[in-house]
């Protein structure tokens, strides 16, 4: 099944260079599974993935009131605690069911990923782009959908924005593609999917019975999925045969490159 495309999502051009920074670990389980890794947006380091900004939050009383002024049906505050119950128990639900796999936007390879992403110097960094990947899950069962991550003032900004996001009406993936400023450095492009089974018939009891209880693995064609394989600029050369071998005995042959940070200065 295709990437799917939505409206209140944020595209990035189909060739824009995107990079995944991996231990030797993750890499090796990409190949060998031959899936992506979507992590729970729950169990994320940062608790405001999936939340909401607080503006968005003081401005829901007038919403509901606008609502039901509409509807002409009485407003009342017991209405509004139930109906602020249901939404939070809802959103709790949808960060659980909603999994995510991350890649980082820039035309040039970045240190600072590096860095964080890889605690030794044994991993490798794999460069695609969104065309590369959505050809990537043609095949797979799972509806999928991809969006550059906006980033804002988690305080002091709404949603909407007459030019960078100029959605009106809050969709339930909103939350997901928007992320506070202090993580702009990550100029990130995500893939997420929505496990239905979570969101609306057994809840967290879900991962209870799964053999991963952190997310789900994604079936994809490796192949169209990886267009070069860079090194870290701190590997060296057996170690950098090593990974090549144990990627060419799974029967992958990539074309590798080496950091362009372990380039040398001519003077």
């Amino acid at each position: 099944m295709p990437v799917e495309n939505h409206d209140d999502l944020i595209s990035a051009k189909s060739d824009a260079i995107l990079w995944r920074y991996m231990n030797l670990e993750k890499f090796i389980s990409l190949l060998r599974t031959q899936s992506l890794f979507f992590c729970r947006c729950d169990k994320f380091s940062d608790p405001f993935e999936g939340t909401y900004p607080k503006k968005e939050i003081e401005y829901r009383p007038k919403t509901y009131q606008e609502i039901y002024r509409y509807y002409n049906i009485p407003y009342t505050q017991e209405k509004f605690e139930e109906n602020k119950q249901k939404r939070i128990s809802f959103n709790r639900r949808n960060r659980a069911a909603t999994v995510i796999n991350c890649w980082h936007i820039n035309k040039y390879e970045s240190d600072s990923m590096w860095r964080l992403y890889l605690k030794t110097n044994e991993g490798v960094a794999i460069q695609s782009t969104p065309h590369r990947i959505c050809n990537s899950l043609k095949e797979t069962d799972e509806t999928i959908y991809s969006s550059k991550i906006r980033y804002i003032d988690f305080d002091n900004s709404i949603w909407y924005d007459k030019d960078e996001y100029p959605i009106e009406v809050e969709n339930t993936m909103t939350p997901f593609i928007h992320k506070r400023i202090e993580f702009n450095n990550e100029s990130e492009f995500r893939l997420f999917h929505i496990v239905n089974d979570v969101l609306f018939y057994q809840g967290e009891d879900y991962w209870k019975n799964q053999e991963n209880h952190l997310g789900k693995f994604i079936k994809v064609n490796i192949i169209e999925l990886i267009e070069k394989v860079v090194f870290p600029p701190t590997l060296n050369v057996n170690d950098q045969k090593l990974i090549e071998r144990i990627a060419s005995d799974m029967g992958f042959h990539f074309c590798y490159c080496k950091s362009t940070l372990s380039n040398q200065p001519e003077l």
